[in-house]
C-alpha cells in the first residue's frame, strides 16, 4: 500500500452534532460503513460526533479491509480519547476494538447499536458467544421488545431506540401524477427482490429499486434498477415516489425503508412480521414474500391511500414523543 493511500486511510472523517440536548461526556459514534442514516441521526439526537471510515478503507479483500478498519479504529480511538463509546453491529470486529480500549480505560462506557442483523442473521450468528462477553454488564441499542428482553438475559442495559426521524409534512404524489412505487434495496439476502419484480409484471404501475445491483433481476418494462444513488438523488426519488416498499423474509428485522417512508409521510407496504406490525399499525400494509401477496398489497396501498395517510399523521404524532423519551434516557446513562 502506497504511503499516501496509508495517510488518507488514517483521516479522520467525522460529523460533529450538538445541541441543548448533547450528551456531557465525550461521546463519539463509530459505524464500519462509508455512511449510514440511523447513525447520523442517532448522533444529531445526542449531540456527539459520528465517525465513518474513508472510502479507501473498503478496497481489496476482506482481510485488507479488516486490516485497513482496523488501523483506522485504532488510530481514532487513541486520537479522540472518548469517555463513551456508542459502536454499530455488526461487524463484530469493530466492537472488539471498541471493547479492548475500554480495557485499557476502565471507566470508558461501551453502547453497541445492534442492528437486528446482528443477531438474527446466520452469518454472524458465530459471533453471539463473543458478543455478549463483550457487553455484559454494559449497555446496547436495540430496535424491539424482543431483542430487548434477549440482551437482558446477556446481562446487558437495554434501550429501545427506533431510527430518529426528521419528520417532514405528508409528501402526498398520485400515481396520475407520474407517482411511483419505489424500493430502497440493501441488495441484502433477506430481501425477496426476484418476487417483487414477479409481482409487477401483472401490475400496471411503474417501480424504481434503487442500491448497487448484486445480481440479474427479470425486470419488466415498467421496473427502473436505478443503481447506486447519491443522498441527494435518492431523497429525491423517495420523495417524488407515490409508495414505498420494503420487505424481508426475515422475522424480527426491522426496515429501514420504512423508517423512510414514516419520516416523509408516504405509503408504505411492508413485510407482515410481528416487529413491523408492533411499529408500524395500521400505518402500513402487509405481505408475505411471495409474488401474488405483493401484488395485492400493492392494490390494497392504491385502493385505501387516504385511509392510510390518516394513519401515518397519527404515527408520526406518537414516535415522535415516544423517540424522545427513549433518547432521554440513554442520554443520562451516558452522561452518569
Amino acid at each position: 500500500m502506497r504511503l499516501s493511500l496509508f495517510g488518507s486511510l488514517l483521516a479522520l472523517r467525522s460529523h460533529r452534532y450538538s445541541n441543548r440536548k448533547s450528551v456531557t461526556r465525550r461521546t463519539i459514534f463509530i459505524s464500519w460503513i462509508a455512511s449510514h442514516g440511523r447513525s447520523v441521526a442517532l448522533a444529531e439526537q445526542l449531540g456527539t460526533e459520528v465517525f465513518f471510515p474513508p472510502n479507501q478503507a473498503f478496497k481489496g479483500s476482506l482481510s485488507i479491509r479488516y486490516w485497513c478498519l482496523s488501523t483506522w479504529t485504532c488510530k481514532l480511538l487513541l486520537t479522540t480519547r472518548p469517555s463513551a463509546i456508542i459502536c454499530m453491529q455488526p461487524p463484530i470486529p469493530a466492537v472488539i476494538l471498541c471493547w479492548l480500549y475500554c480495557l485499557l480505560r476502565p471507566k470508558t462506557k461501551l453502547v453497541a447499536d445492534l442492528h437486528s442483523g446482528a443477531l438474527n442473521d446466520p452469518k454472524w450468528r458465530w459471533a453471539q458467544p463473543l458478543l455478549r462477553r463483550i457487553l455484559r454488564g454494559r449497555a446496547a441499542i436495540v430496535t424491539g421488545s424482543v431483542y430487548a428482553q434477549v440482551v437482558q438475559n446477556w446481562g446487558i442495559k437495554s434501550f429501545i431506540i427506533h431510527d430518529p426521524l426528521q419528520l417532514r409534512e405528508l409528501e402526498a404524489r398520485s400515481l396520475g401524477e407520474g407517482g411511483f412505487f419505489v424500493c430502497a434495496a440493501g441488495w441484502a439476502r433477506d430481501e425477496p427482490l426476484h418476487e417483487l419484480v414477479r409481482a409487477f409484471h401483472s401490475l400496471p404501475y411503474k417501480l424504481r429499486i434503487t442500491g448497487s445491483m448484486r445480481y440479474e433481476l427479470d425486470a419488466p418494462e415498467n421496473v427502473v434498477i436505478t443503481g447506486y444513488l447519491d443522498n441527494n438523488a435518492f431523497d429525491e426519488c423517495l420523495s417524488q415516489s407515490f409508495a414505498i416498499i420494503s420487505l424481508t423474509s426475515r422475522d424480527e428485522t426491522m426496515q429501514r425503508g420504512g423508517y423512510e417512508a414514516l419520516e416523509r409521510g408516504k405509503l408504505l407496504l411492508t413485510s407482515d412480521t410481528r416487529i413491523l406490525k408492533e411499529y408500524f399499525g395500521p400505518a402500513a400494509v402487509y405481505c408475505t414474500a411471495n409474488p401474488v401477496s405483493i401484488r395485492l398489497g400493492v392494490e390494497e396501498v392504491v385502493a385505501r391511500q387516504e385511509e392510510l395517510r390518516s394513519h401515518v399523521r397519527a404515527l408520526q404524532e406518537r414516535v415522535q414523543v415516544e423517540g424522545e423519551l427513549s433518547l432521554q434516557e440513554l442520554r443520562r446513562y451516558l452522561n452518569d
